[in-house]
């Protein structure tokens, strides 16, 4: 008896073996798959590697300075020292922010007003006017909290007032805060959950427009054998495209990844296995048998997600 259930369990695992392998020559030998499995990912790797950023690199201002004192010189000395504001005009007319600002030339306007180096010497509030770019709403709100933090770190020295308590942040495994490296980790992983679901919905599509879906239906394989047959050829070329972005990640934008590599893949692989459809293999379980009303009810287009995958798991339900 055990024997036989052995013999059961290695001929189930050949025939899915089996599809598995013809899964993948499909894919490798059209020329179409093979573009699609291997250009998105160079590009998207290098496109948010170089483009994609929410870094403050290079931001012009501009500076309306009534006071012309040392307290505003020192402002705008803490403010140019940064390395990211570039001072691109020094207006005279407070009628000049406006032009400055709508014609794109800079994204900040600091306008000190007269009275500035009087209420600091005085211990009152010295206001300074922001105008900022609203277009560009990130760049603006970033650079906004840059201009305050250097303001109010300014006053605190000017004053000699400062918080009994602070509190300092420190990044572990991104000390500069470079958000390319938080872009491209995350490219590994989601990746691999959008090219398991493309790839495992363009296979069920070619089966259904060529006619040899059909053919597949009329084999000695089960339902829950075609379902493994096809999910998990799109699981290994995910992970096979998410390993070729790690290689770019690692040796070519120098991000070295801290931590297991094993549990990398293995999580790789829990994100893949995740975008299988669960009700579809429900749905096999419980109309593997002859056709039935109550199959007909739990596979009908109507009461099911308009899915490639899920009408053709409930054709081979039907069967």
């Amino acid at each position: 008896m055990k024997t036989q259930r052995f013999n059961s369990l290695i001929i189930w695992f050949s025939q899915v073996r089996a599809l598995i392998r013809k899964e993948l020559l499909v894919l490798m030998k059209d020329p179409v798959s093979r573009s699609i499995l291997i250009a998105p990912v160079i590009i998207q790797a290098f496109l948010f590697g170089y483009a994609a950023s929410f870094d403050l690199r290079y931001v012009p201002y501009a500076v309306m300075d009534s006071c012309n004192c040392k307290a505003s010189t020192e402002l705008l000395t803490h403010l140019d020292s940064t390395g990211m504001f570039i001072r691109a005009m020094t207006l005279t007319s407070q009628s000049q922010i406006e032009d400055a600002v709508v014609t794109g030339k800079v994204v900040a306007a600091i306008n000190i007003p007269s009275d500035f180096a009087a209420k600091l010497s005085s211990g009152q509030t010295a206001p300074v006017e922001l105008i900022l770019d609203g277009r560009n709403s990130m760049t603006a709100s970033l650079a906004g909290a840059y201009i305050s933090s250097i303001a109010a770190n300014y006053g605190a020295s000017i004053t000699g007032q400062t918080s009994a308590v602070s509190v300092d942040t420190r990044s572990w495994y991104n000390p500069t805060l470079d958000s390319r490296w938080n872009i491209l980790i995350a490219l590994i992983a989601s990746l691999s959950l959008l090219q398991t679901m493309m790839m495992a919905a363009f296979s069920v599509a070619r089966e259904r427009e060529r006619g040899t879906f059909d053919q597949l239906l009329v084999t000695p394989l089960t339902p829950p054998q075609i379902l493994v047959g096809k999910a998990v050829p799109s699981i290994i070329i995910g992970i096979a495209q998410s390993t070729l972005i790690f290689l770019i990640v690692q040796f070519w934008f120098g991000i070295h990844i801290v931590g297991s590599v094993g549990l990398l893949y293995l999580g790789l692989r829990s994100v893949s296995d995740s975008r299988s459809p669960r009700s579809a293999r429900i749905c096999s379980r419980r109309c593997s048998g002859p056709s039935s009303s109550s199959c007909r009810s739990c596979c009908s287009p109507a009461s099911s997600p308009r899915s490639p995958i899920w009408r053709s798991v409930s054709a081979i339900s039907r069967i």
